[in-house]
């Protein structure tokens, strides 16, 4: 009797493991917080390289509502040489928006299709009175003009002067070095106002995936054109003086200047 009752539960038990799972999204591994994102695929895929440098931009939508449109993007900076470099661009510690406040070596071009593009900077935010700010950091902004304060708004916009105040982590004009075959991406920040964060109080808005946000409110229903853009050396060398950088060895990524494709965006009607 208790070999039957056994190989009854056992069948039992093999029964319930063949069971489908529920269907549900995707979720990345587990970030910093603890919790996890929705796997979200890119809609569209850059790159470009010159040199040691190789840049990949991709988008999570390329067709965008006409109300409240935002850019979802990722961009990743990647050494494809044989030494190490530093990273030079906030946009890898404060998200996105970065790429719109300081313009080197890594940009973001944004603009109507067969117009001239632009290096497009976003709905620039009125910062918060002071008494909302944490701690004493509105006095010594306004007040005080502490200069790390204001070097942190200056150098990266509201995004950096957040984390600065928030964190205390002093900005840098150099990041960390990168080493061959290492990269680095953007981080999923969505797009929060400091009135928002430090005023109202209300919590971080969740990112869409492992994409950074950009808003672009404003813009017109139509047909748009985006590319990412790494501008430290001149856009082209001679012949001549191409041989003599060479001779010195290879291309360093202060030596170069290139651009990907663009990516097609579309701002729909209402």
């Amino acid at each position: 009797m208790k070999k039957l009752l056994l190989t009854a539960s056992l069948l039992a038990f093999a029964a319930c493991k063949k069971q489908p799972e529920p269907s549900g999204p995707k979720l990345g591994a587990p970030e910093a917080g603890g919790y996890t994102h929705e796997v979200v695929p890119a809609a569209a895929t850059v790159t470009a390289s010159s040199g040691p440098v190789k840049i990949t931009l991709q988008v999570a939508q390329t067709t965008l509502p006409s109300k409240y449109p935002s850019l979802w993007i990722k961009l990743t900076l990647e050494n494809i040489g044989t030494t190490h470099f530093a990273v030079a661009d906030l946009a890898f510690e404060d998200g996105p928006m970065d790429l719109w406040y300081r313009h080197k070596p890594l940009s973001l071009q944004f603009g109507e299709e067969g117009e001239e593009p632009y290096t497009w900077l976003p709905n620039d935010e009125e910062l918060p009175d002071g008494e909302c700010w944490p701690g004493d950091s509105g006095r010594r902004f306004f007040v005080d003009r502490d200069p790390a304060l204001w070097y942190a708004f200056e150098q990266g916009g509201a995004q950096t002067l957040r984390r600065f105040v928030e964190e205390g982590v002093p900005t840098k004009m150099w990041g960390g070095l990168l080493k061959p075959g290492d990269s680095v991406t953007t981080p999923p920040y969505a797009y929060q106002s400091l009135f928002s964060a430090w005023c109202e109080k209300q919590p971080r808005p969740k990112p869409l995936g492992d994409f950074g946000e950009i808003p672009i409110y404003g813009e017109s229903p139509g047909k748009y054109r985006l590319r990412a853009v790494y501008a430290f050396g001149p856009a082209s060398w001679d012949e001549e003086l191409t041989k003599v950088m060479l001779k010195s060895g290879p291309l360093r990524p202060e030596n170069v200047t290139f651009q990907t494709p663009w990516i097609d965006i579309t701002i729909s009607e209402p």
